[in-house]
């Protein structure tokens, strides 16, 4: 798929695990020469765990996209309703949701104009 591929997007969280993980996965397509894709930190909630997963991420020399997508009930609640997580009625926050992911288009769309 990397091969193939002109951008691929690696969505992780912010624990330990999940951080080591993408470490290991960014030095392989590395060593295939794929240097075209971008982190995105996905169920985020804002504050010091987020700011230093990014952190950590960023020393390793890993491109980490700007946006995120928060944490929130809204993507079950869109999940057990069988919708898009912004046609949910029942949860305050499902559309700024929607709203991330907006966020995450623009930014993809950019960074592969700027690899292009």
């Amino acid at each position: 798929m990397a091969e193939a591929s002109d951008f691929l997007l690696l969505p992780t969280n912010v624990e330990y695990m999940s951080l080591d993980a993408m470490a290991q996965t960014a030095e392989a397509l590395g060593a295939m020469g794929n240097q075209a894709f971008g982190v995105l930190f996905t169920m985020a909630r804002p504050g010091k765990r987020l700011d230093t997963a990014r952190r950590v991420l960023e020393e390793l020399g890993l491109p980490v996209l700007n946006a995120t997508v928060r944490a929130s009930e809204a993507f079950k609640d869109a999940s057990e309703q069988s919708l898009l997580v912004r046609d949910v009625k029942t949860n305050k926050l499902a559309h700024k949701c929607w709203e991330d992911y907006g966020e995450v288009v623009q930014e993809l769309f950019g960074r592969m104009e700027a690899n292009a």
